[in-house]
């Protein structure tokens, strides 16, 4: 064979190999590819995702079990999650799909993400993230019906991570937001959104423990 052969075969094979790493790069869900690449300070509506509408997502940050609040649909996810053993660790995050009821109860799913570039939270953002103006048009949520889930992206504090927020956009003026169980909230003023951020906090460092 002559080196010209070899030569062309080689660069053949390299065209495959990258075609075949591109293809691999494909496989994430798009939800986890498009997280990865959002930039802070930023809202984004979900892409390339295909549940109908009214389905309903609900994501847990790494160490998170389960979901707070008492509503029916929160007991019912929980129930499903403890059903399933589940535990939340630090290398990943989820999130709970719940599909629109066609019958008499409701399709629960949950996807399970490695962490990669980027933390999924459930916190307040912190207060010296309050006066960025596209907070003025996100409400954080617990749970968010897929036509209305909007994607935030903030810096992440000392670590350098972006954090992943998901809610709603609103009008109006945002202060702070308390996430409750039931997808409502109280509107805080700044000193009232430090100190719900601590308390928060604490809480979270209790439940990672």
């Amino acid at each position: 064979m002559s080196k010209a052969s070899v030569g062309l075969i080689a660069s053949s094979l390299g065209a495959l190999a990258l075609v075949a790493l591109g293809a691999c790069s494909d496989t994430r869900h798009p939800l986890d590819r498009q997280l990865s690449q959002m930039k802070p300070v930023a809202v984004a509506l979900l892409q390339g995702l295909e549940w109908p509408r009214g389905t309903l997502l609900c994501p847990l940050s790494p160490y998170q079990s389960e979901l707070s609040g008492d509503s029916d649909t929160t007991q019912r996810i929980n129930a499903f999650l403890r059903k399933k053993h589940f535990r939340g660790d630090e290398a990943h995050w989820s999130l709970v799909v719940v599909s629109p009821a066609l019958t008499e109860a409701p399709v629960i799913e949950q996807l399970i993400f490695e962490r990669g570039n980027y933390d999924v939270v459930t916190s307040l953002p912190r207060p010296d993230e309050a006066t960025e103006p596209v907070l003025a048009k996100f409400q954080p949520k617990q749970c968010v019906e897929i036509q209305e889930a909007r994607i935030l992206a903030t810096h992440g504090g000392a670590l350098h991570r972006t954090q992943i927020r998901f809610g709603t956009s609103r009008p109006g003026n945002f202060a702070g937001h308390v996430l409750s169980g039931d997808d409502t909230g109280v509107f805080l003023n700044s000193q009232q959104a430090q100190e719900a951020f601590d308390m928060q906090s604490i809480a979270w460092a209790r439940l990672a423990q």
